[in-house]
């Protein structure tokens, strides 16, 4: 006898749930071509270079002088601005990795007058904090591992861009490559999301879709699906709507909503 297997569609609006604040991995860019994020300025000052994307374990930007024929690079990489009035607690992190030492490459700026558009960098007023943040320990032979830096920016107040400003010189021996990783700013809610989903009625292990917010699974057959109270998980600090214990109706594709 040929079973009817029955396949459950859940669909979660708010899934992943994040503030307006700057939140990047750099996951999405591709590797070896120039960081282009949405919101971000990569700025070639002086010489050909910019910032761009590589990949070891995971994404990150990169910028290096390293044979190149100019007498010097200035390369900005700026945050898409962060509005600093809607949350307290804020802070600039980043994660860095520093490759054959030769010099200190890397200038952390921010600026609370710059307008956003790429005309306006040299004329905006610039904060410049490198004091601020710890460099990873030199490696003249390779790479560093990437150390973490958090810096308090919680007495200021307006919208805040943030500029990592790489210098070097190949005909000066001034080589040093920069890698960083993992930049926010201002103080981002937590991601919220399902992290399990389950009913007792289930065959198959549970698909947990990220990228489309969705969840499937699959139950016996017979099964009632019109009156079943799965088992959620959530991550730290997230609540969903309907409340966790509830049955509900997934003869059609049924919604939740996961919000921090």
């Amino acid at each position: 006898m040929k079973k009817l297997f029955t396949f459950l569609a859940i669909y979660l609006a708010g899934f992943l749930t994040v503030s307006a604040q700057v939140n990047e991995d750099f996951e999405t860019s591709t590797e070896d071509d120039d960081i282009s994020l949405e919101g971000w300025i990569n700025y070639n000052e002086s010489g050909e270079r910019y910032w761009y994307a590589d990949f070891y374990n995971s994404m990150f930007a990169k910028v290096s002088a390293y044979s190149s024929d100019d007498d010097n690079n200035i390369i900005w990489l700026i945050t898409p601005g962060v509005n600093l009035d809607e949350f307290e607690n804020d802070s600039i992190k980043f994660d860095i990795a520093l490759g054959y030492y030769t010099h200190d490459a890397i200038e952390i700026k921010y600026s609370l007058d710059f307008n956003g558009d790429e005309s306006n960098i040299k004329s905006a007023s610039w904060v410049d904090i490198t004091d601020q943040f710890e460099y990873p320990e030199n490696n003249e032979g390779g790479y560093t591992d990437f150390i973490h830096n958090s810096i308090s920016i919680d007495d200021l107040s307006g919208t805040i861009y943030v500029a990592f400003v790489y210098s070097g010189s190949a005909p000066n021996d001034e080589t040093t490559t920069i890698e960083l990783d993992n930049v926010v700013v201002g103080n981002p809610k937590p991601q919220s999301r399902i992290t399990g989903f389950s009913v007792s009625e289930q065959l198959l292990s549970s698909e947990i879709d990220l990228e489309n917010t969705a969840v499937s699974l699959t139950v016996y057959p017979g099964t009632d699906v019109t009156s079943l109270t799965p088992e959620i998980e959530l991550s730290e600090g997230a609540s969903i709507s309907p409340a966790i214990g509830s049955a509900q109706d997934f003869s059609s594709p049924f919604t939740y909503t996961v919000t921090s």
